[in-house]
Formats: C-alpha cells, structure tokens, sequence
C-alpha cells in the first residue's frame, strides 16, 4: 500500500489507529470517521500523518483499478446506454459513504422541491475515476469535484425562464454562448451563468453550493451542482463519454 500511518506522536492519536487500518484492509477505502480524530481538523491535523488524501473517504488506487477493469469488462458486456445506467444513473457513490449519499441527495432535493431520486452523482466522483476523453480513467484526487445533477423540467424551465429575463433586459455576460451550446443538449452549467450578483437565481445557487461544500458534513470540499430537463437528456449526454470509452477499448483490444 502506498500510503501508510505513521505515529505522529501524542497519544491521542494512537487510540483508533488500528480499527481505521483494518477498515482499509477489509474495504480498500481510506475513511475519515475511523481516522485519529484530530485529522478532521485542518488546522490540528499534524502534516506528516495522511499524505495526499485530506481526509476524505478516498477510494485507495487499487480499488480504483479494480473499478476501472470491471468497467472496461462491462464495456464488451453491455450497450452505450445501459452502461450509463448501471455505472452512472444508477448505484451508490464511489467517493463518499452511502449515509453522505443519501443526505446529500436529501438535502438538495428539499431545497429545490424535487424528489431524491432526481439528485445524482456523476463524474469521477460517482466513479472513483474519469471517463471524459482528456482525462480518461484518472482516478478521482483531492482536486476533483464532487459532481451532482438535479433532473427535473420545472427547476430547468425556472431558471432558462430566469436567463432569458435577464439577457432579454439588456444582462450581458462573457460565457453565454458557451451556456446556450450546453442549453440545446438539455443542460444547464451554473459555472456559466451570469456571475453578476443582481442575477438572482444564480446567486442563491452558488450561496447554497458554497455552502454545502464549506459545511464539513461530506467527505468532499469541493460540491459543484448542474440542471438536466429530463432523464433522456442525462442519459443521452453521459452515453457519449461511455460510448467514447467503448471505442477507445475497441481500438485498445486489437492492439
């Protein structure tokens, strides 16, 4: 294993220290509730402890190839669309506990009126590994986000209702074009909506985002959010990355 605990010295520390290395023997996951508790506390935590994981619920690399093998068998198994769904829309969250899965979801659709089956995990974070062609089969670091899709036509209808308002009373801002391409394929990226602050309905989402990713209750610091208009939308979009992932492993196999 590539990262192994060391004693830091104060006593504190060395209460626990087994239960969490047997976790990681059982499990193949490094996970911050069975860790020395002062690891939690960036400030307290000391540097020559954990390296290179700040202490998330990190799926060890190992784990991480073993994810990427079965998703390459699964590759030759299944079509483009039903890879999407039982390696993306459906199942659990590779990169925090199901509890953090769970709340997460709850918490988002509470606040935006949606059901929490309408609230999933994509990406990396969903994976544990990349599968966007630049960065294909990267496994998910502590610089990646955690990244979750709201799907659900009345909260997208809101706010395209919202940036047609704005644009259609003069609002002008740099990465419209850019958020109009992601529009047509039934997507909305908050990272391109207006960043003035006057543009309410981005505001209040990036406020709660921020927030959710400041509150310390998940394993991720980083939680980034997107709106689809429907299902066929999602699948339709995330199929083009596996269907990509498919060729790639076709052209790997005749090598």
């Amino acid at each position: 294993m590539a990262t192994a605990w060391r004693h830091p010295g104060p006593d504190n520390w060395v209460e626990g220290a087994h239960v969490w290395l047997s976790s990681i023997t059982r499990h193949g996951i490094l996970s911050c509730r069975t860790m020395p508790c002062d690891c939690r506390d960036p400030i307290r935590r000391h540097s020559n402890t954990i390296q290179h994981l700040d202490c998330r619920d990190m799926l060890s690399p190992d784990a991480i190839e073993d994810r990427i093998a079965q998703f390459k068998l699964d590759l030759t198994k299944y079509s483009t669309l039903n890879m999407a769904r039982r390696h993306i829309i459906f199942g659990e969250c590779a990169t925090i506990s199901a509890d953090e899965y769970f709340d997460l979801r709850s918490r988002i659709a509470k606040l935006y009126s949606v059901h929490p089956n309408e609230v999933i995990a994509v990406g990396s974070g969903k994976l544990g590994f990349s599968i966007s062609p630049r960065k294909r089969y990267r496994h998910f670091s502590n610089d990646s986000d955690l990244d979750v899709v709201i799907i659900s036509e009345e909260l997208f209808d809101r706010c395209w209702r919202e940036l047609f308002r704005y644009e259609n009373q003069g609002g002008y801002w740099e990465k419209a074009p850019k958020l109009k391409e992601y529009l047509f394929r039934g997507w909305i990226r908050p990272d391109m909506m207006p960043p003035d602050g006057n543009f309410d309905f981005g505001k209040r989402w990036w406020e709660f985002f921020n927030g959710l990713s400041a509150s310390r209750d998940y394993s991720i610091s980083r939680i980034r959010g997107a709106i689809y208009k429907n299902w066929s939308f999602l699948e339709a979009y995330q199929s083009v990355a596996v269907d990509q992932c498919s060729k790639h492993s076709a052209v790997e196999r005749e090598k």
